[in-house]
């Protein structure tokens, strides 16, 4: 079983306290997930008639929105539940208050628009690469008209890379290859 123990790494922790954005690469010790695992549970959904994100992606990319099916998610999960309380955020799974969910973009160059979320996020970038833009902390009233010099952060995820992306920052995804990966929201630190 993993532990996750890198969300009690001191930079992890100053990051969560401070509201800033922090990257963990190549993080050790995570549990292998294969694209056959995040297949098999679309595959799954999509024959049962549940959402998988046809409206958000289009062509391009999936949702699994009951990832706690996909080993070593649930472990994520409990161990961040140590450090924040639950989301408010409500995604379309009856019975859960917590953000988690499972990205698949299956074409590169594919990418979500500029958006803010309504808790802190934590992505773990499982498969493939995927650039994130995040903006300076801030108030933004028009999404459409923000500006490349509020760019805080401009990273290219790989394999095993772990981001937290603070409540209300500006932020947007660029699958650089296919890929899959697991977003986690939570509310307040405890």
């Amino acid at each position: 079983m993993t532990t996750f123990d890198i969300f009690d790494d001191a930079e992890f922790r100053s990051a969560f306290n401070n509201a800033t954005v922090h990257v963990a690469k190549n993080v050790a010790g995570l549990p292998k997930i294969k694209w056959d695992d995040a297949f098999r549970i679309l595959d799954e959904d999509v024959k049962a008639g549940n959402l998988y994100g046809q409206k958000r992606y289009e062509n391009g990319g999936f949702r699994i929105l009951n990832a706690m099916r996909i080993p070593g998610i649930a472990d994520a999960q409990k161990k961040l539940l140590e450090i924040f309380t639950e989301s408010n955020y409500q995604l379309e799974v009856e019975g859960r208050s917590t953000h988690l969910y499972m990205n698949i973009t299956t074409q590169d160059g594919t990418y979500w628009k500029l958006h803010q979320d309504t808790e802190n996020v934590i992505f773990w970038n499982i498969e493939g690469k995927s650039r994130w833009t995040i903006y300076k902390a801030g108030e933004y009233l028009d999404l459409e008209n923000v500006s490349d010099d509020l760019i805080d952060v401009d990273v290219i995820l790989e394999p095993g890379d772990i981001l937290y992306c603070p409540y209300g920052r500006p932020h947007k995804v660029e699958a650089i290859t296919p890929r899959f990966g697991a977003s986690l929201g939570f509310g307040d630190l405890k």
